[in-house]
């Protein structure tokens, strides 16, 4: 009997891809260039199309970006499309805090569904019955003195190791008050403009205190390229480095950008971040404040604070 809905099995696997996504996440400490490899072994036997299904609904959901598909044999997408291949590996892009919030909703959704499956197995009466049959047997347990002294003896090393985690989870946040005061002076006093991103828009600051400037939604190519040139603010990165961060899904479709040559590519990338920056421009959302300025053979490109 399956014990699953369709639209169960679907957020099934959309749960299954964010898990293996945040653990590599956790593991490489980044949200960039993030290897996903949809495998065919699962704990949850989701099948390889499914976990591809369930990477493309996320990145409509706004909460990834797939930044490059990895095709076998290293065959280009057309030769990939005519030959029906599906993709072996993706390299993602995390969107945060998005991410993170879609991954609580959907933790909250598989401990339903694995209540559902439990009661539609019938295994609560077995349960059931098991509790009842040990019952006795637990209650005589408790009782000997023998089990008694260890039970004394573990909650005593429970007591103090938590005490001990408790002590240093205060530690811990009165290490970050004090990093995140430091930080805020720093800000006011040098006030280097930054972005924020603040209920899906992202933003400009001058100062901690000083006014938002709306620039964009978090994923559109204007906010991640200030972004980038923002941080750190005043470094000089290479128009590849840029064009990397910046890229949009569309621009796979592009053959200058997919070429092979690194001339056509090049001077391609050069047009979509002077057209970025020509964006930026609109609507005085620098406010006159900050410029950017490349190289002479413009290779490199950074910020730079007008006073």
């Amino acid at each position: 009997m399956d014990l699953l809905t369709p639209e169960e099995k679907f957020d099934q696997a959309v749960w299954w891809v964010l898990g293996e996504i945040k653990k590599e996440s956790i593991a490489t400490q980044k949200i960039e260039d993030i290897y996903f490899d949809p495998s065919l072994s699962n704990e949850l036997n989701i099948s390889k199309a499914d976990q591809i299904r369930a990477l493309e609904f996320l990145e409509k959901k706004l909460v990834l970006e797939i930044k490059k598909r990895k095709l076998p044999f290293n065959m280009p997408p057309l030769g990939a499309d005519l030959y029906n291949l599906e993709p072996i590996g993706f390299l993602i892009n995390i969107q945060q805090p998005e991410f993170d919030s879609l991954y609580k909703e959907y933790e909250e959704k598989q401990k339903k569904i694995i209540a559902l499956a439990w009661s539609r197995s019938g295994q609560e009466k077995n349960l059931e019955d098991l509790i009842n049959s040990t019952k006795k047997e637990k209650e005589g347990l408790e009782r000997d003195p023998y089990i008694e002294e260890i039970k004394r003896t573990f909650d005593e090393i429970t007591r103090k190791a938590d005490e001990k985690e408790k002590l240093k989870k205060e530690i811990i946040e009165e290490m970050k008050s004090i990093a995140g005061k430091n930080n805020e002076k720093n800000q006011e006093n040098n006030k280097t403009p930054f972005c924020i991103t603040e209920s899906n828009w992202g933003y400009l600051k001058f100062s901690k205190h000083g006014e938002k400037i709306k620039i964009g939604k978090p994923n559109t190519r204007h906010f991640r390229f200030l972004e980038c040139l923002l941080d750190p603010f005043g470094t000089p990165r290479t128009l590849e480095s840029v064009y990397e961060r910046i890229k949009l899904s569309k621009d796979q479709k592009d053959s200058d950008l997919t070429g092979f040559d690194r001339i056509i590519k090049k001077n391609k990338q050069l047009i979509i971040i002077q057209n970025t920056i020509k964006e930026l421009q609109k609507g005085n959302k620098l406010k006159k404040k900050i410029v950017f300025e490349f190289d002479g053979a413009k290779n490199k490109i950074w910020a730079k604070k007008i006073e």
